[in-house]
């Protein structure tokens, strides 16, 4: 099967231009072989479909779990999965139905073998009577079922692992495609598959395979595929090749910093020019000779990462560049190269040191990744695949680990600082006196650096309980409103609202901190406030982890809370894009660099972690934005900020006794989990975690948590009951069939029902047991087994969260953190210890993003376990897997 076989084969006749018209082989011969699978028995090719894999282990058919445990060692390989997945299922949904529709609707009606002028007949024709009585028979469903994401990524993963490519040109060849990898008996350099071609040739009639070793009667018959990677062995063919010559560690390098600065635009327009990406795919042969260990993109993107400010001041050759790139004029050689301090083609000593300081956290990932799929084997289908290429890959990683401590031995160095305290300082400076000049009243506090808070807000003076310690004037509060009357944002908004008439308050706020933030910049009113606010890596948001640090989160549900929040910031990112800055009408609207996913996702979490509300709308609120949160003297006084009697002042009153210099702090009021989520923080009672330097995550205790706990709801088989429960549990936000968050809060061993989160989950089950039992349970009947199923939930959601670590064994982690500022080391077990050292290892950002998911599944842990006593069921602190499957049956009991 090939692009000129298939145009000419009778089957296909309906859609003869469509498939002479699309550019893409593999779409060809995907759609070609969903419409030989249909005929079935009639398909000249019958035969060979019958021998074809109905699954191919390659990323291509691996889960969203499976990708997701991948990408955290390996990114590139699950986004390119997610990438090939979606392109797959676009195909499906439109080029691939209609041709396949117009293929049949053809052979329905006869019209087969209609060509003009009609070819010679070939001996892969068919029986067209056969193949036309098939087509009739074929019903709309099978066609949809042909059409179908499900069914496009097999026919896609069969033309991935078996389709010959020659000169660019893909070929399905039975028999050619049944000869399995054996890497060739004598050793060769790579050469860009020279060796393949040589032994695969097309010519005018036939597509001639020749033998690359000696075969003997009845043996198999082998060939050497190509001078290829594992990496892409187990991405098109789910396979891992032992002792492959040409296999390399599959690196992930630290994207560049996205800073508030033009430092960062200016280094990605270095990259353009050197048509590199951000980051570059690194795939380094530990053994390759030392000058060139280091692919030049590679050590280009090295260098440019560690390039000072000061590189990219006016006149420098660096600048240069970016003026050449902005001019689209192509940068000269020398120019680039005195840019990069050298030429990238021989790495230098300082390259390979770097490239060795960002190899410990991938070889922790890489670790982390093959413990992980131990520990899941169960749930992982393609385990054995995951787990192999994690192995080989680590021992590469390790390899390459020792070489380069031998090529270049690492220096001394201080502790890395998030950002340079001149710079902040000066930042913070220069806001205060902002926000002087705007005339707040009353205004007893100003901006500070904080060791552990990056920036905070302190009294100025005394204050006293419920005094107003600060009043923001209005036109200095980004809301709404202001959006309207922005000069920059007019044009924008009349043009938006043209087409859009309804508007979006929030996106109107989100598109006027980006206009004022990416493209005004220091023309903006507000700069000095916006250049205070923190880029995506000076933040804990779990939105910005990667899948290295969120592992840590693993079988707790706020693990789904963080990946669904992501992914619906970005699909509302595409749904954006889409209906407005790709729309041409809106043409210009933005600049690229101003409107992309990046910044579209920053500025949704300042939104999110930063709005102020009153009056039913979100505002920025200069300075009060700065206060952090911890609980007062009265956990049930919640901060709230409000409009004084002009309107022109939001009032905001102290809920404590502040002396000058303290800090101010603010009840935000919410459970854990809505601070981890939306801020990267808990309030927690450890505290010995608030010794650990640098833990500005773990705070003092919170009186409004509660026990997190991820249930499914069940489906009735009854059409009644389930009408009745749908009904019934819409008012609560939840549905059949879906997983629903219950959040159930206890206070000094008893359940607090007067919490609405509390309320919420007992009538959640409540109305599950009322609507399945029969008889029809009373309401106290009812909520009595809510509680039981409780108590059942609890004891299955502890045990899943202590699959990797218990409660005690978390515990010990945080504790020994702290070891060596102000508590005496802690014994260990040795998960424990491996699980200290891995985070010791980690840069400043992972290491505060593990210690922030340690606290919050540490104080999910101690909730859980709390319920126990609290519902009078049986006590298991270390819950094991039968009690965890004795526990499941009751409540499915129940």
């Amino acid at each position: 099967m090939s692009r000129d076989t298939i145009v000419r084969h009778p089957s296909a006749s309906g859609a003869r231009k469509a498939i002479a018209a699309e550019q893409d082989d593999e779409s060809v011969i995907v759609v070609f072989l969903l419409l030989q699978r249909m005929l079935g028995e009639a398909s000249p090719w019958a035969p060979y479909m019958a021998v074809l894999p109905e699954h191919v282990p390659s990323t291509l058919s691996w889960s969203d779990a499976e990708l997701n445990a991948t990408a955290a060692a390996f990114p590139s390989l699950a986004e390119q999965a997610r990438d090939r997945q979606e392109a797959a299922r676009e195909l499906a949904s439109s080029w691939v139905r209609d041709t396949l529709a117009s293929c049949v609707e053809a052979l329905r009606e006869g019209r087969g073998q209609q060509q003009q002028p009609p070819p010679p007949p070939g001996p892969m024709d068919g029986d067209a009577a056969a193949m036309e009585a098939a087509a009739r028979e074929l019903t709309g469903l099978q066609l949809e079922a042909a059409a179908s994401g499900p069914s496009v990524m097999w026919a896609q993963s069969i033309v991935e692992s078996r389709a010959l490519t020659i000169r660019g040109r893909k070929f399905l060849v039975p028999f050619a495609d049944m000869a399995n990898h054996e890497q060739h008996p004598e050793p060769r350099a790579q050469s860009d598959g020279d060796h393949f071609a040589k032994h695969h040739v097309v010519t005018a009639d036939a597509f001639v395979v020749k033998a690359d070793r000696p075969a003997a009667p009845g043996a198999a018959v082998s060939e050497d595929y190509g001078d290829s990677g594992n990496g892409l062995y187990v991405a098109h063919h789910g396979m891992v090749i032992a002792d492959n010559p040409f296999d390399c560690a599959v690196i992930s390098l630290p994207a560049l910093a996205q800073e508030n600065d033009a430092a960062f635009e200016a280094r990605q327009a270095v990259l353009s020019a050197l048509r590199v990406r951000n980051p570059p795919e690194a795939c380094i042969k530990p053994m390759a000779p030392r000058n060139a260990i280091l692919p030049p993109e590679v050590t280009a993107f090295l260098r440019l990462r560690n390039r000072k400010r000061s590189s990219f001041l006016k006149g420098s050759a660096c600048m240069r560049v970016v003026e050449a790139v902005a001019s689209k004029r192509r940068p000269d050689r020398q120019l680039i190269s005195e840019c990069l301090g050298g030429s990238v083609l021989t790495p230098a000593q300082g390259d390979l040191r770097r490239l060795g300081d960002v190899l410990g956290t991938h070889v922790s990932a890489v670790r982390g990744l093959g413990r992980l799929v131990q520990l899941k084997r169960a749930e992982f289908e393609h385990a054995a695949v995951m787990s192999s290429f994690a192995s080989t890959q680590l021992a590469l990683a390790e390899a390459l680990k020792s070489r380069l401590a031998v090529l270049a031995p690492a220096r001394e160095r201080g502790a890395a600082r998030r950002e340079s305290p001149p710079s902040l300082r000066s930042k913070v400076r220069r806001f205060n006196d902002w926000f002087r000049a705007q005339g707040p009243a009353p205004f007893a506090v100003q901006a500070k650096i904080d060791k552990d808070f990056r920036v905070g807000a302190v009294a100025s003076r005394a204050v006293a309980p419920e005094e107003a310690y600060l009043g923001v004037p209005n036109a200095a509060i980004l809301s709404h409103d202001s959006a309207i009357n922005s000069e920059g944002m007019k044009d924008i908004l009349a043009r938006i609202r043209a087409k859009f008439p309804r508007g979006d308050a929030f996106h109107e706020l989100l598109f006027h901190l980006i206009v004022e933030t990416k493209v005004l910049r220091e023309k903006s009113f507000w700069w000095p406030y916006l250049d205070l606010l923190p880029s995506a890596n000076e933040t804990q948001f779990p939105i910005f982890w990667n899948e290295s640090d969120l592992v840590v989160l693993n079988g707790t549900p706020i693990d789904a809370v963080v990946r669904q929040h992501r992914a619906e910031i970005a699909g509302k990112f595409r749904a954006i894009d889409r209906a407005i800055f790709q729309h041409k009408d809106f043409a210009g609207l933005l600049p690229a660099e101003a409107f992309n996913e990046d910044t579209y996702t920053w500025a949704h979490a300042i939104l999110d972690s930063r709005s102020i509300w009153w009056n039913g709308e979100r505002h920025l609120v200069p300075m009060l934005d700065l206060v952090n949160c911890a609980e007062g003297p009265d956990p049930s006084r919640v901060h709230a900020t409000n409009l004084d009697d002009s309107l022109q002042f939001a009032i905001t009153k102290a809920d404590r006794t502040y002396r000058a210099g303290d800090q101010i702090f603010e009840n935000y009021g919410q459970p854990n989990h809505i601070y981890f989520t939306y801020h990267g923080f808990s309030l927690t009672g450890e505290n010995h975690a608030m010794r650990v330097k640098g833990a500005s995550h773990v705070l003092p205790a919170n009186s409004h948590d509660c026990a997190q706990l991820a249930y499914r709801v069940p489906v009735p088989s009854d059409p009644k009951q389930r009408r009745s429960m749908q009904a019934a549990l819409g008012r609560l936000d939840a549905r059949p069939g879906e997983v629903t968050e219950l959040c159930i809060s206890v206070l000094e061993g008893k359940i607090q029902r007067a919490t609405y989160d509390t309320r919420k989950a007992l009538a959640v089950l409540a109305t599950v047991n009322r609507t399945l039992s029969q008889p029809t349970p009373t309401t106290a009947e009812a909520e009595s087994r809510a509680i039981e199923m409780v108590a059942h939930l609890a004891l299955v959601q502890l045990r899943k969260m202590s699959q990797t670590f218990s409660a005690s064994q978390d515990e010990l982690i945080l504790g020994s953190l702290q070891a060596g500022h102000s508590a005496p080391p802690v014994e260990l077990d040795a998960d424990c210890e491996a699980e200290v050292r891995r985070i010791r290892a980690l840069d400043s950002v992972a290491r505060a993003r593990q210690l922030a998911g340690i606290a919050f599944r540490h104080s999910q842990k101690v909730l859980l376990r709390s319920l126990v006593p609290a519902l009078n069921v049986k006590d298991s602190p270390e819950l094991s897997l039968e009690d965890a499957a004795e526990e499941q049956a009751r409540m499915e009991e129940l």
